[in-house]
Order: structure tokens, then C-alpha cells, then sequence
């Protein structure tokens, strides 16, 4: 039994690329990741949807933009700011804003 087998519970279709739930990525909700550029871009590295927006109407516009695939929204604190209580009103989906 390998590590991941031993995490995931073993058996067919189990190890690194299966969730303990049994759900394959593809099946899994997107991260996005929305603020501004220099603080964003780096995030698309690691597969996150990034949506750079530097200004109050990028925002805005980028938050109304994210499709229903998105399960995780990481916002910099510039871009939470001018989304006020907007992540309240998208449910079923986690909002975080990054440290300062």
C-alpha cells in the first residue's frame, strides 16, 4: 500500500489525484483568484482562475464575471474592500481575503 493509497483509503480509483470523497479534479469547484495584478498573476502558476483587476469597476466587473465552477475566491484586500458584502450574496461559494 503506498502513502496515498494509505490517506485516500486504497482501492480502485484512490491515490494522489483523488479526493478522500472519491471526486476527480475535473469534478472539483475552480479557485480564482481576484485583485490586482502584481499581486494575482503569480496564482495562475499554480492552476487558480486569475482575474486581475487594479480599479473599483475591474472589480466589480471581474466578481460578476466568475462562473458557477468557482468554489474558492481569494481576494486582495483592495478588491474586498470595494466588494463589500457581495461574497454574502454568492452561496455555496468561500470567499478569503490575503493578508495585507
Amino acid at each position: 500500500m503506498s502513502p496515498a493509497d494509505r490517506v485516500t483509503g486504497g482501492g480502485a480509483g484512490s491515490g494522489p489525484d483523488r479526493a478522500a470523497g472519491g471526486a476527480a479534479p475535473a469534478d472539483r469547484g475552480r479557485i480564482a483568484v481576484l485583485g490586482e495584478r502584481a499581486r494575482v498573476e503569480g496564482y495562475g502558476l499554480g492552476g487558480a482562475l486569475v482575474s486581475p483587476a487594479d480599479g473599483p469597476a475591474e472589480v466589480r466587473s471581474a466578481w460578476e464575471s466568475l462562473d458557477d465552477r468557482v468554489a474558492v475566491v481569494v481576494l486582495t484586500p483592495a478588491a474586498a474592500a470595494v466588494l463589500e458584502d457581495a461574497p454574502r450574496r454568492r452561496p455555496g461559494t468561500l470567499t478569503v481575503v490575503m493578508p495585507p
